[in-house]
């Protein structure tokens, strides 16, 4: 070893440091002794003059942390009297040993060095960094530090990963990438076109899920041609086959496609007849689902047209999962739970059992629940008025929390609102602060609303009691302009339910009456 004079010199020199006491860079570098990007060449000279000059000589200065980096094993095979006079040095030994042995080459790779020959001087060191230089001064965010941690593997035949480790990372890439291309879909045809491109062999339990729900997604986007394509059909077959398997397909991915295939009913119904199979996978996987996979799965269910037989198949392990996850249910999630308890308690009336659960994660967060779950929630209590008549108590702060969310309200939220006020007989606790802000917000988007949601709109007012000149006016015209177009099904349950909301109101309109007079007797 060189004397301890003259080692800050040696260090300095031999990471190219540079010794301007005013550049703060150059400060941090000398104190963490970390290695500059570069080995000067009056380094490589100074360090041979010294190696020659018998200051450093041919000391191994890896011999006291061992020949096999990443171990740190000593591998010193001299007799046990030199063990005796390396007693005092154990301690800072066993220090580097330690550092080598969680030393990694390169910090973004999971493999750590082996074996590797290191010559006897610091000359043939420095010449060693020179000669592979390249492979790890790249990386500037990983560069190694030579002081406290012995030097790492400069020249090491294991420093670079197997050729099969970069295949796998080759091939988890391209899937990941497909993976994105099925979620960035815009329209069932592009989705169609990522998997044209694809072999379905390949495709994973990810990418089934991300297809399946961009399609649910952008169902608005279906043509006959996305309906009748060979692509749909052939990814219909593939999730067949995943299903076969001993497993079948994992809890988030069953969710995922049980709630896809439940929005596309419309869309493609041919779809429906793989729900038998979902629902024997749902129930095995149950035990696994997320709050949101159990929320997904019971939102399903109330949109799908299943039989009360397959409800009551499938609900036992869903709503025992349900309750276990309560706690980690999102408002979204709580919302539509709420809102398929009140669309399927004829068929499983059990559902019902878990209200007060939801009712207790409601009341926690619904300063976080947006239009549609605070429409959903108030729709189920009128729903459910006689079955569940304590839904009803939360009312008062889901009214409280909804002119916060007025402009975001939808034609059919408006219509809902209304008409649970009017069932609930609640006009009273609603107030005329929130009836008119619905009111004027149905008034701005008048056009928007169906058929139905005139007339239920109508209605609530109606029950209330509450009465808007504007919204009235606006509802003439809309339905005076809109109904020769209505089906007869509008024509014989709406417009009757609206001419009556005008009555009870004891709002006279010879337009409105004249149209009505016109085509009810077309029924």
């Amino acid at each position: 070893m060189a004397p301890r004079c003259l080692q800050p010199s040696m260090l300095a020199l031999f990471h190219g440091g540079n010794n301007n006491k005013n550049n703060k860079n150059s400060r941090r570098r000398r104190r963490s002794f970390g290695v500059k990007a570069r080995l000067p060449l009056v380094t490589v000279l100074a360090a041979l003059v010294l190696a020659s000059s018998g200051w450093i000589g041919g000391q191994d200065l890896l011999s006291k942390s061992g020949g096999t980096l990443g171990s740190g094993k000593d591998n010193d095979n001299s007799n046990d009297n030199n063990k005796d006079n390396n007693n005092n040095s154990n301690n800072n030994d066993n220090k580097y040993n330690k550092k080598i042995a969680g030393w990694k080459h390169d910090a973004g790779s999971k493999y750590r060095v082996g074996r590797a020959p290191v010559n006897k001087s610091a000359g043939s060191i420095c010449f060693h960094g020179l000669q592979h230089w390249p492979a790890w001064a790249s990386k500037a965010g990983s560069r190694p530090s030579l002081v406290g941690k012995a030097f790492p593997a400069w020249h090491s035949a294991t420093a670079q990963p197997p050729f099969s480790t970069s295949v796998r990372r080759f091939a988890e890439d391209k899937l990941k990438k497909l993976t994105r291309e099925l979620s960035s879909a815009t329209s069932a045809q592009a989705l169609l076109s990522v998997l044209e491109q694809e072999e379905m062999s390949n495709f994973n339990e990810i990418h089934i899920g991300a297809a399946f729900t961009r399609l649910a997604k952008n169902k608005h986007t279906f043509t006959s041609a996305v309906r009748e394509s060979p692509i749909l059909r052939k990814l219909t077959a593939r999730l067949l086959k995943m299903m076969d398997t001993e497993n079948g397909l994992d809890a988030r991915t069953c969710a995922n496609v049980f709630w896809s295939i439940a929005s596309l009913q419309s869309e493609t119904p041919e779809l429906q007849e793989l729900l038998p199979r979902l629902i024997e996978n749902a129930k095995f996987t149950a035990p696994d689902m997320a709050a949101q996979a159990v929320s997904n799965i019971v939102w399903a269910c109330a949109r799908s047209r299943l039989s009360s037989s397959q409800l009551q198949n499938l609900f036992p392990p869903i709503l025992e999962r349900l309750v276990d996850r309560a706690d980690s249910l999102e408002p979204q999630h709580i919302s539509n739970c709420i809102w398929a308890s009140a669309k399927l308690k004829a068929d499983v009336p059990e559902i019902l059992e878990v209200i007060p659960v939801l009712m207790e994660m409601a009341e926690e967060k619904i300063l976080d629940f947006n239009a549609q779950a605070l429409v959903n929630i108030i729709w189920s209590g009128a729903t459910l008025r006689e079955e569940v008549p304590e839904l009803q108590e939360l009312l008062p702060a889901l009214l409280k929390a909804l002119p916060k969310q007025m402009d975001t309200l939808e034609a059919q939220h408006v219509a809902n609102v209304v008409w649970s006020l009017g069932v609930l007989k609640a006009g009273d606790l609603a107030g005329n602060d929130v009836l008119g802000s619905l009111a004027k917000h149905g008034t701005l988007i008048i056009k928007r609303f169906k058929p139905q949601e005139v007339g239920n709109a109508a209605w609530g007012f109606a029950l209330c009691g509450f009465q808007d000149v504007h919204f009235m006016s606006a509802t003439v015209l809309h339905v005076i302009a809109s109904v020769p177009s209505w089906s007869k099904k509008d024509l014989s349950l709406d417009l009757p339910v609206i001419t009556w909301a005008f009555a009870m109101l004891k709002i006279s309109d010879s337009a409105l009456l004249f149209s009505t007079a016109k085509h009810i007797p077309q029924l």
